[in-house]
């Protein structure tokens, strides 16, 4: 059937389907007793009208052979019978041309005696039927549609007599289309019908789409580009490059011997440069916890600075992963997993699925209608990518295997780094799985993965190629140890007076730290300000010695400091941070370590100025650092909005562990004051959050922060909690909004 004719026929539909929503509407109110004075009229006048529109219907003949074409007929014929069958009901009781019209009672009673309460909802249920027959023929005929050339698509609309607008692309012709189907429905809701039916095709699409529909779809460049940007927006998450971008590279040449193939001879841990020239597929780097895993992940994987404006980015091991593409095009592909990530997505199968997705079709978007149909589909007929609904974690895994096949048959290979295994928040099994059904994929896959050597990781990838890290980073800890010391005018002085013991202090480090480059970074920060003051050669060399060899005891030594004083204060701000539902802005950990209800109702309710709040958050760096002498530290991760950067949290994934270890628990519960509740706390930070925020896009998020928060807080709060509640409705940028944004 030609498309005209097709769209003809689903308004004819579209017709018969709002006779029965409006007959099944007023039928139930009169049954039930919830007309108002005008409904029985109205339903009688109804059927009038209709019995009137259905004389004018005629059904254009079917070809033989054309099931589409046969399927939308048999719709409009059971629509016509399905409607015409109401209509005779209540002629045969004599409702229709007769004075019984005029009483109330007596066609209530007629209705009743016709019409039995489950076969009410029945017919409510046969109208969503055919509207839901009715959104899969519109798609079938727009399918057909979209295959047209854009020429003809205009000949379509033309003969239609609508018009696409100026802007000549499928999703206009589409919505053109839509929008006159949806005209033929006699109701002031008819734009709101219009998206339904929208969601409803896109739903639709989910259940019949193949790759081969989507390709066929005829686009103008501008508009792929647009469906290419909203699906790979829909695919980020706030937050997504936060853990790559705490990394901190020590030094530029550290790192360097892992790809210099003069150092991987008789050395023992497998050559880096010949595996990712080589064919073979999978690498694994281990190393004790602190050790450089990360800092190496993203010195090899991470994009170089380009050298000119028409050079390609590149990272420092694309010469080598070059010679096994073999001319062919080239994917990077990294992930870091993250424990400590508040939000959840960096330590979820989701956070590694979307963001290897992501790289993957960012740098293939010819690829996306071929990977996602479904979505890409969606989004042509439907146009509005928030009606797709959310990822789910099985859909993105059969997307990711999917492009990951695609980039070998089109002439592609992808190297995966993935960081962080023993940071996953699930089974690990899902993480080895995944880890050989992509490496399975072809000769066109590569993955470096990199994890402490816990049993699982060891019994998986011992028979692969591997190093263990804390074996090879002598020399870059002693550069880093040198670095530092020597950029310090009171140890240049040492090594004029004591130049033996100067260099056998830095070997002393060397050694104690065992290749955990964040234990020595953490000693060496303390050696400095015994240099800086000055100490003496022994009391350097007992400061050493005093300085546990592991991580967790070096914690706990540093929270052991001289100063008692701040053991409640410390205590309290953990709990803080453990209590957090997401990212911690430094500016509502300062309010929620500085407020009490008092100063939040002698808060300004409007945009504080930068200057102020710049005093607030620099106050709060500095309580950070005295109480937690940089195990808490501040970023300028992503948060959401410019108000809320920077981010308080933990230095690394090892400190969180510890924060959680039975001991600091003891801790926390010596110091903690039980009548500090850090939920109210927050609470009352997120309520002056919004009070203050110069970003009203976010106000609402931060006062859902400030309800659930309030959700937590102990009954004995609960009088202050109320208080706290009324001072945020009283907001004025809140309490103005219109009823429909005021959700909260």
């Amino acid at each position: 059937m030609d498309p005209v004719t097709a769209f003809g026929l689903a308004g004819t539909v579209v017709t018969f389907i709002d006779f029965g929503m409006k007959f099944v509407k007023l039928t139930w109110a009169i049954y039930h007793e919830e007309e108002d004075s005008t409904q029985a009229a109205e339903l009688v006048q109804l059927t009038r009208t209709f019995e009137e529109a259905a004389k004018s219907v005629k059904l254009p003949d079917i070809q033989p052979g054309d099931s589409s074409e046969d399927r939308l007929n048999q719709l409009v014929i059971e629509s016509i019978n399905f409607s015409n069958k109401l209509v005779q009901r209540l002629h045969q009781e004599g409702l229709i041309g007769t004075q019984k019209q005029s009483a109330k009672q007596a066609l209530r009673s007629a209705l009743r005696h016709i019409f039995r309460k489950k076969e009410l909802s029945e017919l409510k249920e046969k109208v969503v039927d055919l509207e839901h027959q009715l959104s899969l023929q519109l798609l079938i005929s727009l399918r057909q549609f979209a295959t047209q050339t854009l020429k003809n698509q205009e000949t379509i609309l033309a003969a239609l007599q609508i018009s696409s607008g100026n802007n000549r692309d499928i999703t206009n012709g589409i919505q053109a289309v839509l929008q006159h189907v949806a005209a033929q429905r006699q109701t002031s809701n008819e734009k709101q019908w219009q998206q339904e039916l929208q969601v409803s095709m896109a739903q639709q699409v989910y259940q019949t789409v193949t790759p081969e529909n989507a390709s066929r779809i005829i686009l103008t460049v501008q508009k792929i580009n647009w469906m290419n940007r909203a699906i790979l927006s829909a695919l980020q998450y706030t937050g997504m490059k936060d853990r790559y971008d705490q990394i901190q590279m020590s030094f530029e040449t550290t790192f360097d011997w892992a790809l210099n193939e003069d150092k991987c001879i008789n050395q023992k841990w497998h050559s880096l440069p010949k595996w990712l020239a080589s064919n073979e597929s999978i690498y694994w780097i281990s190393g004790k916890i602190g050790s450089g895993k990360s800092t190496l992940i993203k010195y090899l994987s991470s994009p170089l600075a380009k050298s000119g404006p028409e050079s390609p980015i590149t990272s420092r091991c694309h010469p080598f992963l070059e010679k096994w593409a073999n001319g062919k095009t080239l994917v990077v592909a990294p992930f870091y997993f993250w424990a400590s990530d508040a939000s959840q997505m960096q330590k979820s199968r989701a956070g590694l699925l979307r963001t290897l997705l992501h790289h993957i079709l960012a740098a293939r978007t010819d690829l996306i209608p071929t990977v996602l149909p479904s979505r890409w589909e969606a989004l042509a007929m439907a146009g509005e990518h928030q009606q797709l609904g959310e990822w789910t974690d099985t859909e993105l895994h059969d997307y990711l295997l999917r492009a990951t096949q695609a980039l070998g048959t089109s002439g592609s290979c992808v190297c995966f780094f993935i960081d962080g295994l023993d940071e996953f928040g699930d089974d690990s099994k899902l993480l080895i799985d995944l880890v050989y059904n992509l490496s399975s994929l072809g000769d066109h896959v590569k993955l470096c993965v990199a994890s402490r050597p816990w049993i699982e990781f060891q019994d998986a990838f011992t028979a692969e190629r591997h190093l263990l890290l804390e074996d090879l980073t002598h020399d870059d800890i002693s550069f880093f140890v040198t670095q530092k010391f020597s950029g310090n005018q009171e140890f240049v002085k040492l090594q004029i007076r004591e130049a033996w013991y100067a260099n056998e202090l830095i070997s002393a480090v060397v050694s104690k730290g065992a290749g955990v480059f964040l234990w020595v970074a953490m000693v060496v920060s303390s050696l400095l300000a015994g240099i800086t003051n000055a100490d003496r050669v022994q009391d350097l060399q007992r400061r050493l010695e005093l300085i546990p060899p592991d991580l967790e005891s070096l914690y706990e030594r540093i929270l052991a400091g001289p100063d008692k004083f701040y053991h409640e204060h410390r205590a309290h701000m953990i709990v803080l941070m453990e209590s957090a539902k997401g990212p911690l802005p430094l500016l509502v950990f300062a309010l929620a370590d500085e407020s009490n209800f008092s100063s939040l109702t002698e808060l300004p309710s409007e945009p504080m100025r930068s200057i102020v709040l710049d005093t607030h958050m620099d106050a709060m760096r500095r309580r950070l650092n005295s109480r937690w002498k940089g195990l808490l530290q501040v970023s300028n991760k992503e948060a959401g909005n410019m108000m809320a950067r920077p981010v308080v949290e933990y230095l690394h994934r090892s400190v969180k562990d510890f924060v959680q270890s039975s001991r600091m628990q003891s801790y926390l519960s010596m110091y903690t004051d039980p009548s500090f509740d850090p939920h109210f706390q927050l609470c009352l930070a997120y309520c002056g959050h919004v009070k203050v925020q110069q970003d009203e896009d976010n106000r609402i998020a931060n006062a859902w922060l400030a309800l659930l928060h309030a959700s937590y807080v102990s009954v004995a709060k609960r009088e202050e909690l109320l208080e706290m509640i009324f001072e945020l409705a009283q907001i004025p940028r809140l309490s103005d909004l219109p009823p429909n944004d005021r959700n909260f």
